[in-house]
């Protein structure tokens, strides 16, 4: 019974966190995950332009390079669908699905590398690898991200006390 009690959060209460449509935004680091998960895409677009390699240091093996492009996708996508959750919930929720799989995807590659790296390259990879990781964790456990994406987790949550 205690669960059914339960205080709502200030973000759900606070009229500033929600836009025009009276739909609950995203908290701002979001967009910082999005535009980290896209690291692939901004390596790739920087190596077109300079002579530095950065990408292939990153990603030795073009298998490699490709599925961390390919983890990167779902994060352009939800830039192009965000704008539209009003209207077409489920997609939104489909790509939020697969966005938190992108993430997994690019912390088990970050993860394979920061395994077999030279000593050399060691701190690289573990701030890499722990920053995805830590995307991963927020992105997961973050209860608003989870009431904006699914709208019934915080009726189902934080119910008003009867």
């Amino acid at each position: 019974m205690m669960h059914a009690n339960r205080i709502r959060p200030h973000w759900l209460k606070d009229m500033r966190n929600y836009d025009h449509n009276g739909e609950l935004v995203v908290p701002f680091w979001f967009w910082w995950a999005l535009a980290w998960q896209l690291l692939p895409w901004w390596l790739m677009a920087g190596e077109l332009f300079t002579d530095l390699g950065i990408a292939h240091r990153l990603y030795p093996d073009q298998i490699l390079l490709i599925t961390a492009l390919v983890c990167g996708l779902p994060a352009f996508l939800m830039v192009l669908v965000y704008p539209l959750r009003a209207h077409f919930r489920e997609l939104v929720q489909w790509m939020a699905v697969l966005l938190w799989g992108g993430m997994l995807g690019s912390t088990m590659l970050m993860a394979e590398g920061f395994i077999t790296c030279l000593p050399s390259q060691i701190r690289l990879y573990c701030s890499l690898f722990f920053t995805d990781f830590w995307v991963l964790v927020m992105f997961t456990f973050s209860p608003r991200l989870w009431c904006v994406f699914f709208p019934t987790f915080h009726h189902q949550i934080w119910r008003q006390p009867e």
